[in-house]
């Protein structure tokens, strides 16, 4: 009886790590008879999302579930891909796709609802990457089965959002594809790394827009990213708005990344770095931009008053004391 405890306990941490999904494959593995998982499905509400594998009571219905979802009930090991690896990345905007799965060539599938499944010969170890507990595409193979799909303005905004998250840089990008060779979407994916390559930048279509309204009300930033370096030469933060002589940069969270509890632990450890070299960072979110662009601008102007000149001030503050009388030894 013990035992058996031990199994369902072991079975709910399992399914706490998997989004909330199990599979009766792994409640086997686990001790536990087919029979008595059936009785515990009907007496405590578990949800059928596919052949035997179920959503356990108390878990959320959300896209990541369904993914996990389609992965366990394939009996073939199974990578989410293309745009729901976009997704679950979050480097691709949230939009109901059909859950999209790629297995290596020559393996059996099953056939699921609301799931499109793809077979491919050029699936390698490096491929394999995982989101919490759901098997992904690594980043730079999302964006190469992404360009067999989507639009360029949909491609461009995914990379430039991967390499601003420093998911990947473009040259991850260009060998993974140069590696798969001729696949469909290849002109495409070439048409976006182009396009981000040209004079170093990788601004997504909020910072492009957010960009544009600065130089229209007169507040042009510096023209490019700008590489906040440590008196040692470490790269600190790549600044991807800013005013260098008010040392304030602005950052634009777009697409709800910044919303879960990682994203906001990076976001303020990033912060705080950034202020400990005496930078003000702002942050200006898609709904702020769109609903009240002028009340973000007359906030940013009152501060780039109050900062103006900053970095010299603060270099003729920690420069040497050279003055006459200390030249004269006085």
């Amino acid at each position: 009886m013990l035992g058996s405890m031990d199994s369902w306990q072991q079975l709910s941490e399992l399914g706490r790590r998997q989004v909330g999904v199990v599979a009766l494959g792994q409640a086997v593995a686990l001790g536990l008879s087919p029979r008595s998982v059936q009785r515990r499905v009907e007496a405590a509400g578990w949800q059928r999302l596919h052949r035997s594998v179920y959503a356990l009571p108390g878990s959320t219905a959300s896209y990541e579930r369904s993914a996990m979802a389609a992965v366990l009930a394939i009996p073939t090991p199974a990578l989410v891909a293309a745009r729901s690896a976009a997704r679950l990345w979050r480097i691709s905007e949230a939009r109901q796709w059909p859950i999209q799965l790629v297995v290596p060539a020559g393996r059996s599938t099953t056939r699921l609802r609301d799931v499109i499944i793809r077979r491919s010969t050029t699936l390698a170890a490096a491929d394999r990457a995982f989101v919490d507990a759901i098997g992904v595409t690594a980043v730079p193979r999302t964006v190469c089965d992404l360009a067999a799909c989507a639009g360029i303005g949909e491609l461009t905004e995914a990379i430039a959002v991967a390499v601003q998250r420093r998911l990947i840089r473009l040259a991850d990008v260009e060998r993974r594809a140069a590696e798969l060779g001729a696949f469909p979407g290849r002109a495409r994916l070439r048409v976006a790394l182009a396009e981000l390559a040209k004079h170093g930048k990788t601004d997504s279509r909020l910072e492009r827009d957010a960009r544009r309204l600065l130089c229209r009300e007169g507040l042009a930033p510096h023209p490019g990213i700008y590489p906040l370096v440590s008196d040692d030469g470490w790269l600190i933060a790549a600044l991807d708005i800013a005013y260098v002589s008010e040392q304030v940069c602005l950052e634009v969270d777009g697409m709800g990344w910044h919303a879960s509890p990682r994203e906001q632990s990076q976001d303020h450890a990033r912060d705080n770095e950034i202020k400990a070299h005496d930078w003000l960072p702002m942050h200006i979110g898609a709904a702020e931009l769109l609903a009240h662009p002028q009340r973000f601008v007359r906030q940013l102007r009152e501060v780039l008053a109050l900062r103006r000149g900053h970095a010299r001030r603060r270099i003729e503050a920690f420069a040497p004391n050279t003055s006459p009388m200390l030249q004269q030894g006085g």
